[in-house]
């Protein structure tokens, strides 16, 4: 055996034995034997009598015929590991701050660009419904904000499909508020014109009556002359003939008058309708 600086070197130690029995310098001869492996066993420090766990590795040096081994105490590779293993859980604890902070920071921007994002589609999509809803109450005076028409995406489009609508609907009721107040003016004028014909049949009337006493004067005259009972019955019959004129004309003039009236109301009720909405 070749331990440098022990008194042990040069001599045979193939029996020896550790704290628990075991036969430590046969097993990790046969461990180099076989191509290398560990031996864990029982051995005291340098200096002391106290037996550890320690775990040795040895190997065949094919060159030289020996078995070289060399071992280290289980609590100094403990000591080792733990600082390894301290160590790598620090930086695992780094990596997870690192990591949650990016997130937080990420999940942060994240969701103020949604937000902004959301913010500025729900403002022209809110600000179309609120004109939508003035419309459904016929107030077309409001402008759209030129900022808001300027979009071109699909919002920017829709409200200005809106404007578009306002504006058309603004010159279509002005049009028919226009047409109204010309059917009302109309509808006063054939009223005025009715009435100048029901004058007019009035005294057609008037002007009947008197003829017709003048006629039956005349016919009273006429009959008491047999040769004019021709005569007679002509004018009874040109009397008759102008009754039923004057009648007609009556009638018209009410028919008339009743139409100018109807056209007067309804064109009233469709100022009172366009009167509603604000253009």
């Amino acid at each position: 055996m070749v331990l440098l600086g022990n008194a042990t070197e040069g001599t045979n130690r193939m029996n020896q034995t550790d704290a628990n029995g075991f036969r430590l310098v046969e097993a990790i001869i046969k461990a180099g034997l076989a191509g290398g492996g560990y031996t864990d066993y029982w051995f005291p420090k340098a200096g002391t009598d106290v037996p550890l766990p320690k775990r040795g590795y040895s190997r065949l040096n094919k060159s030289w015929n020996w078995v070289v081994g060399t071992g280290a105490y289980v609590d100094d590779i403990d000591v080792i590991v733990k600082e390894k293993k301290d160590a790598a859980l620090a930086a695992r604890n780094r990596a997870l701050l690192i990591t949650c902070v990016l997130a937080l920071i990420i999940t942060a921007f994240t969701t103020g660009i949604t937000v902004l994002f959301g913010k500025r589609i729900a403002k022209p999509v809110i600000y179309a419904k609120d004109h939508t809803e003035r419309f459904a109450h016929g107030r077309f005076t409001e402008r759209f904000d030129p900022k808001l028409l300027a979009l071109k995406d699909e919002t920017g489009m829709l409200l200005q499909s809106l404007n578009l609508m306002r504006e058309r609907l603004g010159t279509m009721i002005a049009e028919v508020s226009a047409a109204s107040d010309k059917l009302g003016s109309g509808s006063g004028e054939l009223s005025n014109t009715a009435q100048e014909v029901a004058d007019g049949a009035s005294e057609q009337a008037a002007s009947a009556e008197e003829v017709s006493a003048s006629v039956e004067q005349m016919t009273t005259t006429i009959h008491q002359n047999a040769d004019n009972a021709v005569q007679t019955e002509q004018i009874g019959m040109a009397i008759q003939q102008l009754d039923n004129v004057v009648q007609r004309n009556a009638a018209a003039s009410e028919e008339l008058s009743a139409s100018a009236h109807s056209l007067n109301d309804q064109a009233a009720i469709l100022r009172e309708s366009i009167a509603r909405f604000e253009i």
